[in-house]
């Protein structure tokens, strides 16, 4: 599973909406003030994540974006995936290479690859914007 920095912005920016959601739409605008992120960039992450469903358009006066779905069921890998063709290598056990010597190494960044992204599909926005200060400093 790689984090690249939109994957990482776009985890910033949806956490910032689900904290927001009960005033309604989150314009880009003050997502860039709260969060230090340039609209550009904004936008270019908004696009997928429009496209791929996880935040919906409202246009006119008062509009923005919100969530499509309620923070519960949008898990951090979702967030991050959407940035990632490829999640993590498909390095199997099975696969028998002598001659590379790098083989074990591979399969342990594989594994833990894979660990780390069950970890964050078991994470919600939910569960990220209701934790208190000591909660997240013990994440560290």
């Amino acid at each position: 599973m790689k984090i690249s920095s939109k994957s990482r912005y776009a985890t910033i920016a949806m956490l910032d909406i689900a904290t927001r959601a009960a005033k309604g739409p989150v314009t880009l605008a003050d997502i860039s003030k709260n969060q230090d992120i340039s609209i550009s960039y904004l936008e270019q992450i908004f696009a997928k994540l429009r496209r791929t469903g996880l935040v919906t358009a409202a246009r006119g006066p008062g509009g923005g974006y919100k969530l499509s779905r309620p923070a519960e069921s949008i898990t951090l890998a979702q967030i991050i995936d959407t940035f990632n063709d490829d999640r993590y290598d498909n390095m199997d056990a099975s696969d028998t290479v002598d001659e590379d010597k790098d083989f074990t190494a591979r399969l342990m960044w594989s594994k833990l690859s894979e660990n780390l992204h069950s970890y964050l599909d078991g994470m919600t926005l939910a569960e990220c914007t209701h934790q208190s200060p000591t909660q997240t400093m013990s994440m560290q």
